[in-house]
């Protein structure tokens, strides 16, 4: 697949690929590696030219002969690898990556069962009028606006046995007499709810907005992703297949608990709407049937 962008420097031609892979008949390789012989050689001569994709070739730490293409650093070359080479020297294009010093974890590309190598690799055309230049630049971002939320009660914890909690709280609590001044008596009964909905419920700890869909963010929720995220430090450690396998179950678990609890919330939001309109439609005791 390939696209051709117009920009301000010039036209830049992008050319996505998936080589076969090893296992491949040397038929198969040879009519995808002369299948894109042809659409390089499309690309007009005065643009800028990218290819990107899995090679499935190990082009290897030895750069002899191939200097201008090639920056060696990692692995050992294989028969695909070659293939590589030889694209990148017929048509005069830079293997970007081995150019780069970096560890051999940020280069490697494919990671499985214990093995590693680098098979993806993005191919530039050499440019030899111009010498390269090394620059540190430094770019003011504008300042981002941070919104935050003042702690809130976990109000939608409010079902089942905390229903019953609160009013057990409240009533030892005790109300205002309802004798009394009404704005008085209303500001006393507020205090005295909320004070023992913050001790029932508890209160979120505030923060940027929009950072998390809280109401779904329960105990249970927030102990399987937890686990999910431990265990896959664990595996990135240690590569092992059977911390693969326990990372994928707590994945799983921690998935299906936010998505029960997704649904959960959604069905007891629903019941609420529509008792919402059933409430709506009744009529007000005042109000007679021909009124209504």
């Amino acid at each position: 697949m390939s696209v051709r962008i117009d920009t301000k420097e010039g036209c830049w031609t992008i050319i996505s690929v998936y080589a076969p892979q090893t296992g491949c008949s040397d038929k198969e390789k040879g009519e995808f590696y002369e299948a894109l012989d042809d659409v390089i050689r499309s690309v007009p001569e005065e643009d800028f030219l990218t290819i990107a994709g899995d090679l499935n070739g190990q082009v290897g730490a030895d750069r002899r002969e191939v200097e201008r293409v090639h920056g060696g650093r990692v692995g050992s070359r294989n028969e695909d690898g070659e293939r590589n080479l030889d694209l990148a020297v017929a048509h005069d294009l830079a293997i970007c990556s081995t150019f780069f010093a970096k560890r051999e974890s940020q280069k490697m590309t494919y990671c499985s069962g214990g093995r590693k190598t680098e098979v993806d690799h993005i191919f530039v055309h050499v440019v030899t009028q111009h010498r390269p230049l090394v620059a540190d630049l430094n770019v003011v971002l504008p300042p981002k606006v941070k919104v935050r939320t003042e702690p809130r009660i976990r109000w939608w914890k409010l079902k089942g046995p905390e229903q019953s909690e609160l009013k057990r709280r409240v009533v030892a609590a005790g109300l205002p007499n309802p004798d009394g001044p009404v704005n008085e008596i209303w500001r006393l009964a507020t205090r005295t709810i909320l004070q023992c909905a913050k001790d029932v419920l508890g209160e979120t700890k505030g923060g940027q907005k929009g950072d998390r869909a809280a109401w779904f963010w329960n105990d249970e929720v927030q102990k399987a992703v937890s686990e999910k995220k431990e265990a896959f430090k664990t595996w990135q450690t240690s590569r092992l297949l059977e911390d693969l396998a326990k990372y994928k179950n707590y994945k799983r678990r921690a998935k299906i608990a936010s998505k029960k609890e997704l649904e959960t919330e959604l069905l007891t939001k629903s019941e609420r709407e529509d008792q919402a309109w059933s409430d709506l439609r009744r009529p007000h005791p005042s109000q007679t049937a021909d009124q209504w």
